[in-house]
């Protein structure tokens, strides 16, 4: 939160990544509490939800780039397989910031193009 308050005091624009099972009941105030800051100062926050099949970002994770970029040997096949189990990491149709959320399904489309749809859903 210090960070998120930080950023919002300095007018800062803020990337996270952050991951949520959207099928239990704190996703929302979680979403909640990571929009306040900026909100509370008339700022915005949109939300990108990116999605593919596990077997698609399992491949994606062995690849120079992914792994170059991120820490990616937590994220075993049996881990990943797990985590699936846990709930929907997709959020439904009755997303808490309507207006402010673009849905990705980015199996065939390059890190860029999805930057790109990103930025143009929301006009940034």
């Amino acid at each position: 939160a210090d960070l998120l308050d930080a950023a919002a005091e300095a007018d800062r624009g803020l990337i996270l990544t952050h991951a949520l099972i959207f099928d239990r009941g704190n996703a929302a105030e979680m979403l909640r509490g990571f929009s306040a800051p900026f909100l509370a100062r008339s700022g915005e926050a949109c939300f990108a939800e990116l999605s593919a099949p596990l077997d698609l970002r399992l491949a994606r994770n062995k690849t120079e780039n992914r792994r170059q970029h991120k820490n990616t040997d937590w994220a075993t096949p049996e881990r990943l397989t797990e985590m699936e189990s846990w709930g929907s990491w997709l959020a439904g149709d009755d997303f808490v910031f309507p207006g402010r959320h673009v849905r990705i399904e980015n199996s065939d489309i390059s890190a860029s193009d999805a930057a790109s749809l990103i930025r143009d859903a929301f006009a940034l």
